[in-house]
């Protein structure tokens, strides 16, 4: 296991910020952690707001085991036709 800091969240926290420049157009982050962690990184991965859907996936204990959240889309600030 990694040494997560304190509360365990850094490399998660930085996998959640670096993600969407590793993801194709609309991918899927997939991250595997604690259960007590999914509430702290759910929190990153909506205040990021470079994500739009988020799933979660149980594990065998009825647990939720896996964070999905994918990359949102880009939305140009440009308006076409406008100067």
């Amino acid at each position: 296991a990694l040494d997560g800091g304190e509360d365990g969240m850094t490399y998660i926290e930085r996998i959640i910020s670096d993600g969407p420049a590793c993801l194709n157009h609309q991918g899927w982050l997939l991250i595997e952690l604690d259960p007590e962690q999914l509430p702290l990184a759910s929190k990153q991965v909506d205040h990021s707001g470079r994500y739009g859907e988020r799933r979660y996936v149980k594990d065998y204990s009825h647990r939720d085991r896996v964070l999905m959240a994918r990359k949102a889309e880009h939305r140009s600030s440009i308006v076409s036709g406008e100067v």
